[in-house]
C-alpha cells in the first residue's frame, strides 16, 4: 500500500492521522484497531513523509483556491467558504486537491505546485 492508501484506510476507519515531528498522532486513539495500528506502523516513515508534504502545501493550496475564486469573481463569503472547505479537506487528500486545481485551472494552481 502507498502512504496515501494507508492514510485513506485510517480515515475510512474513522481516524484522523496527523504528523507531529517524526511521529504519527492518531485520533481518537481509543478507536485504533490492531490491524490499523499494524498498517500505520509498517508504513510509518512513508506516511509521515506523505502527510508532512500534504501539510506543507496547505498554504499554496489555499492560495490556489483563492485564485479559483478570483477567476469566478466570488464574494467574500464564497471565498471564506472555499478556504474553510480546503482546511476541512482531510490532510491526506490535499495533494490530490492541489493536483485537481492544477489540472482544472492550470494558470493559477500550477505555479503553486512547482
Amino acid at each position: 500500500m502507498t502512504a496515501a492508501e494507508v492514510a485513506a484506510a485510517a480515515h475510512d476507519a474513522g481516524l484522523m492521522v496527523l504528523v507531529e515531528g517524526p511521529d504519527l498522532v492518531v485520533k481518537p486513539a481509543d478507536r485504533i484497531t490492531p490491524a490499523v495500528r499494524a498498517m500505520l506502523a509498517d508504513a510509518k516513515a512513508e506516511v509521515v513523509a506523505y502527510l508532512a508534504a500534504c501539510e506543507r502545501i496547505t498554504p499554496a493550496l489555499i492560495e490556489a483556491a483563492m485564485r479559483v475564486c478570483d477567476l469566478y469573481g466570488d464574494s467574500d463569503q464564497a471565498r471564506a467558504d472555499m478556504r474553510a472547505a480546503v482546511l476541512d479537506t482531510p490532510l491526506y487528500q490535499r495533494l490530490d486537491l492541489m493536483h485537481h486545481f492544477a489540472q482544472t485551472y492550470v494558470s493559477g494552481a500550477r505555479e503553486s505546485i512547482e
